[in-house]
């Protein structure tokens, strides 16, 4: 306990995190305006008539009238503030709380990128992440526990080194599955080699390389050069790449980073300027609490795949919040939704276009569970409109990684008739060549 006091307690430059808060909330102001400008509230939430919550989350709810513009509102704000450094807490409390809100009122709005400003905007509320760079003079230190910048560290080693997990799977290693699909087949087997084992080496080593002195320089131009390759490969990524390489902040050395910042010390100044600013490991029990359980989380619930049974990837299980990131590729090439109505013997072929968004049908594609939701609501609606017992069948069929295209449910079968809790391997169609 003593050496990890040493360790975490010990007094580090304070103008890495500065520096880091501020980039980080351009791209909060970045994202928000994107999401303004494609009209998300009305067009991606409004639109559909229903909305595909998490389990146990379906409480969170679009607020009446324009309060989800409030929200919104509230939300750039406490963007404006994290970036200046304004009532820092506060405002990433705020940001939590006002993004997560929206962020998991549908399945269909899920990115990766977006999950991590979530855990970025909680521990920047956690953190002294305003003491340089910020309008807050009062607040103002030369010098953080160490502590406040490896808990950033430790976020994204898990982002890269969980995904790094995540390709050890038979279509990344033996089939370069999902890319040569992505790249269109026109990449040459070495370049092929490179993407896909070197994309897994990369992952799987470079947090730890980072935080080595000798070969840090080494795995910042890698990790460079692998988030610009990933930007032009992925076209549904946004702004995750180069907020990846903004990242690379994080593993600088905070005393290059003052001193380049104008801010070096003398000697004799600097060791008595530390000395008085030492800072325990934690000062607080429930702070300290909260940054274990914080912790235990990320290196425990990415593995709740090992739960399920089958191919959790094809089953579109636990496959969120778990970082396991572009390892498969869907190509929808047919989806319908199909009510017989046996009283009037009649066959009506329905536009999933009227009543939920292309996004929505991407995500539907990855997670079984939104189709069988999307039957049950069409089931609950014909049934409003006078069609007694509704038979609801779909031809929902998609090429997987490669493969050649296969339903992902029986198209004969009724989906009215299973269970909303059944298992999802139950019902939906084992993958051919697997």
């Amino acid at each position: 306990m003593q050496k990890m006091q040493e360790i975490f307690g010990r007094p580090v430059k304070s103008d890495v995190l500065g520096l880091f808060r501020i980039f980080f909330g351009l791209c909060l102001l970045y994202e928000l305006w994107y999401y303004v400008d494609i009209d998300l509230l009305n067009m991606g939430l409004r639109q559909p008539v229903m909305l595909f919550p998490y389990k146990g989350l379906e409480w969170i709810r679009m607020l009446p009238g324009k309060g989800m513009e409030m929200v919104m509102f509230l939300i750039m704000i406490a963007a404006v503030c994290i970036t200046i450094g304004w009532m820092l807490r506060i405002a990433s409390v705020v940001f939590v709380i006002g993004f997560a809100w929206i962020f998991l009122l549908d399945k269909g709005l899920y990115n990766n990128h977006l999950y991590l400003f979530i855990l970025m905007g909680f521990l920047f509320s956690v953190t002294d992440s305003d003491a340089s760079w910020s309008v807050s003079k009062k607040k103002h230190r030369d010098t953080l526990p160490a502590w406040q910048l490896h808990i950033f560290q430790f976020q994204i080693i898990v982002v890269y080194f969980y995904g790094g997990l995540a390709k050890i799977n038979y279509d990344w290693l033996l089939h370069f599955q999902p890319v040569v699909v992505l790249t269109e087949g026109r990449s040459s087997k070495l370049l092929l080699y490179i993407l896909v084992y070197g994309g897994l080496v990369f992952d799987l080593l470079v947090g730890f390389l980072l935080l080595w002195r000798p070969t840090r320089i080494y795995a910042m131009i890698t990790a460079l050069i692998f988030n610009i390759t990933n930007s032009i490969i992925f076209h549904d990524i946004g702004v995750f790449p180069f907020f990846m390489i903004g990242t690379l902040l994080l593993f600088v050395d905070p005393d290059f980073i003052s001193s380049r910042a104008g801010r070096k010390q003398s000697i004799e100044k600097k060791k008595s300027k530390q000395a008085s600013q030492f800072v325990p490991l934690v000062t607080s029990g429930t702070l300290k609490g909260l940054m274990i359980s914080y912790i235990v989380f990320q290196l425990l619930f990415p593995f709740r795949h090992l739960l399920y049974r089958g191919n959790v990837d094809w089953y579109g299980e636990a496959q969120k919040f778990s970082w396991r990131m572009k390892i498969q590729q869907r190509d929808l090439k047919e989806f319908k939704i199909t009510i017989l109505d046996y009283k009037t013997k009649q066959i009506l072929d329905l536009d999933p276009g009227k009543y939920i968004t292309s996004a929505q049908v991407l995500a539907l594609t990855q997670d079984p569970q939104m189709l069988l939701s999307f039957a049950k609501y069409i089931e609950k609606d014909a049934k409003k409109k006078g069609i007694e017992n509704p038979f609801i069948k779909s031809s929902c069929i998609v090429a997987f990684n490669g493969r050649p295209p296969q339903p992902m449910v029986d198209p004969e079968k009724n989906l009215c008739t299973i269970d909303s809790n059944a298992p999802v391997y139950s019902w939906v169609m084992p993958l051919k060549n697997p």
